[in-house]
């Protein structure tokens, strides 16, 4: 399993489509982090995003706000979401892994309106 966090600094970015960066983690079939890599995000265009974290291999993006645009987007390529999340991109995972995350909110941003240049 690989899970993608947009990063911002080591903590979870609040917007997910307006992240440079994304940590990419990579899951053993025991929950244990095997390896980590940044993937600098090339495009600024939503509807691209999924398209370019399916290559990267991706399965979970654990994010904090996202439009409903990029949501469905990353679920027509079969990528799951975990909203409302902040904090450290590690101790992220590690709850994630254990159980213990707890989202702050919905996850939901109403961005849907913005085009990006």
């Amino acid at each position: 399993m690989t899970i993608a966090i947009p990063t911002l600094d080591g903590q979870v970015s609040a917007h997910f489509g307006k992240t440079r960066d994304f940590t990419l983690f990579s899951i053993s079939d025991d929950r244990q982090v095997t390896g980590t890599r940044t993937v600098i995000n090339p495009v600024h265009d939503h509807n691209q995003l999924g398209d370019m974290l399916k290559q990267n291999g991706v399965d979970l993006v654990i994010c904090g706000g996202m439009g409903q645009g990029a949501r469905d987007k990353l679920a027509a390529v079969g990528i799951l979401v975990l909203g409302g999340v902040t904090g450290d991109i590690h101790q992220v995972v590690s709850g994630y892994l254990d159980g213990s995350l707890q989202p702050t909110g919905t996850g939901q941003c109403n961005c849907g309106g913005h085009h990006h240049a």
